[in-house]
């Protein structure tokens, strides 16, 4: 009994220590307090041996004095985890990856918890992993800083999952599947029941065909991490309430998937309606060309005032695909600014 009492006693006077370092850099008593709540070893950590160590090589490697105490507040465990055991080797592994000081920095800051994972046990089999779906070995730091997160997802449970579903909507592993993860890859991390799948079954219900739906996961994977309802149905709603017709507005998703995450307000109703009001064309036009919405409006009244200006008619292709030179030498007698 006595002996519990000595070891309660010892672990509130460290636990006090900790709260005071804490403190004394910049963290409020109910942050701190809250921090030996989720990481209940940091109130038995010593200070000397090991929290004041790491507090500083979190500094050494080019965390803003300033940011600290946001990063450690959100991840606790950083000041209570072993220096050599667990924050520097991951540190020498992301470098290892290519990454600059700066990119190093800037992960920590954005998702503290990557310097908590264990090299052999969770880095190296992510990496593994994501070589085997398809994503180049030159690539692999990229995708680390991109979504460090996907070192804290399982991967038979949730990265392993995701990438079977991709590749039952017709994702090829290989080169496809790399170009998915590598320009998404927070892909990976949704839930296939619950997003993944709800948004295909979405944009098979609009009318989107395998071969289109597949291009729509290659080439704009972001559109499948989208809430359907949300976000996306806002879009095919307006596009229904303007009275085209559903193989129409098929059409229109499976040439530009984009359409369906523009703003009604800010995007979709403006630029229709400029369309159709001020330059005095059928709303039908953007069936074959729905890239319109894609571009800013700004840049849609120039264009059209330049060349009602000179009593010029072509194509919506014609008028905003190009780039600004070329616009200026095929239409214009003299630079536009």
């Amino acid at each position: 009994m006595a002996d519990v009492k000595v070891e309660e006693a010892a672990a509130g006077r460290n636990g006090d220590c900790v709260m005071a370092f804490l403190r004394e850099n910049g963290i409020e008593e109910a942050v701190s307090l809250s921090m030996l709540s989720k990481c209940e070893r940091l109130g038995s950590t010593s200070v000397e041996q090991r929290i004041r160590p790491n507090w500083l090589y979190l500094q050494e490697i080019g965390v803003a004095k300033r940011k600290l105490p946001s990063v450690v507040s959100r991840c606790p465990q950083l000041l209570a985890l072993g220096l050599c055991q667990k924050l520097q080797p991951m540190v020498e592994s992301l470098r290892g990856l290519g990454a600059s000081r700066a990119e190093v920095v800037r992960t920590v800051v954005r998702f503290p918890a990557v310097l908590a994972h264990n090299v052999e046990e969770k880095l190296c089999p992510l990496l593994a992993f994501l070589q085997a779906a398809g994503v180049k070995a030159d690539n692999l730091g990229k995708i680390i800083f991109l979504c460090p997160r996907l070192l804290s997802y399982s991967i038979e449970k949730k990265l392993a999952p995701a990438v079977d579903y991709l590749s039952s909507i017709g994702v090829g592993k290989g080169v496809e599947m790399g170009r998915v993860i590598g320009h998404c890859p927070h892909i990976l991390g949704y839930s296939v029941e619950r997003r993944l799948q709800q948004t295909v079954l979405f944009l098979e219900g609009i009318g989107i065909k395998k071969d289109d739906l597949k291009k729509v996961a290659v080439f704009h994977p972001d559109i499948l991490c989208r809430d359907a309802n949300r976000t996306l149905r806002p879009a095919l709603e307006f596009l229904r309430a303007q009275s085209f017709k559903p193989d129409q507005i098929a059409a229109m998703v499976a040439r530009f998937p984009s359409i369906l995450i523009r703003s009604v307000t800010n995007s979709l109703r403006p630029k229709l309606e400029y369309l159709t009001r001020e330059m005095g064309r059928q709303k039908e036009e953007v069936i074959d060309y729905p890239q319109y919405f894609g571009h800013n409006l700004q840049k849609i009244v120039v264009r059209h005032r330049t060349l009602s200006s000179q009593s010029i008619s072509v194509s919506l292709d014609k008028m905003l695909s190009c780039n600004q030179k070329k616009f200026a030498c095929t239409f214009c007698s003299r630079t536009l600014v």
